[in-house]
């Protein structure tokens, strides 16, 4: 259970690279750790899977794929 913590850690730090497009303009945009955009992450060592659960602002926002290719 530790090492799935460890590995879950790991992925959000990662994800903090990940910043949302439609604030790519400004100067100090959050990632979309920061914004409360990553709702869960989940590890399956047995598949190597990664599944995350992103909150987006509207049903129709407008860079949901470019958002889901940076993740």
């Amino acid at each position: 259970m530790r090492r799935q913590a460890e590995l879950e850690e790991r992925i959000l730090l990662a994800l903090r690279s990940v910043r949302d497009p439609l604030l790519r303009g400004l100067m100090r945009a959050p990632d979309i750790v920061t914004q409360g955009l990553v709702s869960r992450v989940s590890v399956n060592e047995s598949t190597k899977r990664v599944e995350l659960s992103l909150t987006l602002s509207t049903a129709a926002y407008s860079a949901r794929s470019e958002l889901r290719r940076a993740c």
